[in-house]
């Protein structure tokens, strides 16, 4: 499990962001498949990410700029 799992950083408005993201993975149809990710920011969790509709849902208490950077990251991750 921990394979899966990636580093990411990031700034926003002059404060630095550090942490980790763990994909959640099912398989569909025999494709592994990321469900949602779980998230810890600068040794706190962020919590709980999904992509739905094209756009990144998050928990109500995360800024929109922060919930976007996180998700630019995730499909950064995953772009080949």
């Amino acid at each position: 499990m921990r394979d899966k799992i990636f580093r990411i950083s990031f700034d926003i408005e002059k404060k630095a962001y550090k942490g980790w993201v763990n994909p959640e993975i099912k398989t569909v149809n025999g494709i592994p498949s990321p469900q949602s990710f779980y998230v810890v920011l600068n040794h706190q969790s962020v919590g709980h990410f999904h992509f739905n509709d094209c756009r990144w849902l998050s928990p109500d208490n995360i800024p929109q700029v922060l919930r976007e950077a996180i998700g630019k990251q995730i499909e950064n991750h995953y772009r080949l």
